[in-house]
């Protein structure tokens, strides 16, 4: 098992327009905060239960990479390529992952709490089950056919997406700004939107059975043949 100490003389010793190379090391549970490690090559790395606080990962190649229940909060996350990674349970609290490609990595019950992910690219039906979200900034993202179920989505930005047909099941989305999105076909069967602004929001055929609809707006927003069985809705003033 490799060492901060060894990560560090490897980051010396390579050359400022090169890509360090920490490709398949073990680093698990390993204390790597504040460490610039930006455009570095991270496949297959093993960094399970690893602290990467405030670590400047911008760029840098995590394809394959385990990082269960790993610590990445605040870490700038920016374009990185985290294909095929796992992130379960992972922390990712007011990470920057602006444009970060998270195809096929598997987020069930990872923490991105506060954290920005305009410009993230997912594949179908990507891994959030049991995500926390909370206040998460995700405005214009491609999450059609996402698995969100019972995710929490409190507070978060949600304007602009395509949620066509995704999975948002027992989903708290209390808060949230779905203004201009698009859930056609989407599934919220018991899911909470008290509160939410739903103005220009797109629920054509949507599964909205009982689910909390007391949501702040409802301007524009299209509901044609969506099955609202058992939902609770605003009371007419």
């Amino acid at each position: 098992m490799s060492t901060r100490e060894d990560v560090e003389r490897i980051l010396r010793a390579t050359p400022r327009e090169a890509r360090a190379d920490l490709q398949g090391l073990r680093l698990t549970y390993m204390d790597l905060t504040r460490l610039d490690l930006a455009g570095a090559n991270l496949k297959g790395t093993q960094l399970e239960g690893a602290d990467l606080r405030d670590t400047n990962l911008t760029g840098a190649i995590l394809v394959g990479a385990d990082l269960l229940n790993a610590i990445l909060v605040r870490t700038h996350l920016a374009g990185a390529d985290l294909t095929r990674a796992c992130l379960e349970g992972a922390d990712l609290g007011a990470a920057n992952l602006v444009g970060a490609n998270l195809r096929d990595a598997n987020l069930e019950g990872a923490f991105f709490r506060d954290a920005d992910l305009r410009g993230a690219s997912f594949t179908l039906h990507a891994k959030l089950r049991r995500a926390d979200l909370t206040r998460a900034n995700l405005a214009g993202l491609d999450l059609s056919w996402a698995v969100l179920a019972v995710a929490n989505l409190e507070g978060a930005n949600l304007s602009g997406c395509n949620l066509s047909r995704a999975q948002l099941q027992q989903a708290n989305l209390e808060g949230a700004n779905l203004e201009g999105a698009d859930c056609r076909g989407a599934d919220f069967t018991s899911a909470e939107l008290g509160c939410a602004r739903l103005r220009g929001a797109r629920f054509e055929g949507a599964m909205m059975r009982d689910a909390d609809l007391r949501a702040m707006g409802f301007d524009r927003a299209d509901f044609t043949g969506a099955n609202l069985q058992g939902a609770t809705l605003p009371l007419r003033r």
